[in-house]
């Protein structure tokens, strides 16, 4: 089970974001990317979620740009 927790959390690093095909809520995909502060640490995280009909994996690309875009932005508007 950790092998699989790691290679998951891994993965997630290597990509930037996270992804949800529901897993926390059946039925619901999820993205998500972090927040970080000026350390490079997580401060928060900013997320889209939505019905799988709505968000088919095929719009996984998508959805992820628009929530690292909107975490980018954050972090920048955190350190002006």
């Amino acid at each position: 089970m950790h092998k699989e927790l790691d290679e998951s959390v891994q993965e997630c690093l290597r990509r930037g974001y996270a992804i949800d095909q529901g897993e926390g809520i059946e039925g619901i995909h999820c993205i998500a990317a972090p927040i970080l502060d000026e350390y490079g640490q997580p401060l928060a995280a900013i997320t889209a979620m939505a019905p799988v009909a709505r968000m088919p994996e095929s719009a996984f690309d998508s959805f992820a740009e628009l929530c690292t875009e909107a975490a980018r932005d954050i972090q920048q508007r955190m350190r002006e």
